[in-house]
């Protein structure tokens, strides 16, 4: 027992920790847009979290580089029918999409949408 209490303590800040994904951290920015999300829209992925601001709502979700984000929460505001629609599928995507980068670019792929971000900050 008092051996599995040392390394608890020893080994606590590493069972902690969060794995970083330099592939992936830093902030992105929507390259184009696509099926009504507009282009410019931003992200920030910061070990295992991805916060930003879809069309109406800012969110905040759980990351992974394999996954995406999952546990997405936003807030409520009201906006048009159209812009709605965008975000609920710019969330879907984000929690649904396959993740990966190429030349400097995040590619969230899912159901043949591809939607491209460029790196706009490098941690």
């Amino acid at each position: 027992m008092a051996a599995s209490l040392l390394a608890c303590v020893v080994l606590g800040p590493w069972l902690w920790s969060v794995v970083r994904d330099q592939r992936t951290e830093g902030r992105w920015e929507l390259r184009t847009g696509e099926h009504g999300v507009p282009a410019g829209l931003a992200i920030e992925i910061d070990g295992d979290q991805v916060t930003g601001e879809g069309p109406c709502n800012g969110f905040s979700a759980s990351w992974s580089p394999d996954a995406g984000a999952s546990q997405l929460l936003s807030t409520a505001m009201g906006c048009a029918p159209p812009v709605v629609r965008a975000e609920e599928t710019f969330f879907q995507l984000l929690e649904a999409g396959t993740v990966e980068v190429e030349d400097n670019r995040l590619h969230l792929r899912s159901s043949g949408v591809d939607l491209v971000f460029d790196r706009v900050d490098e941690r």
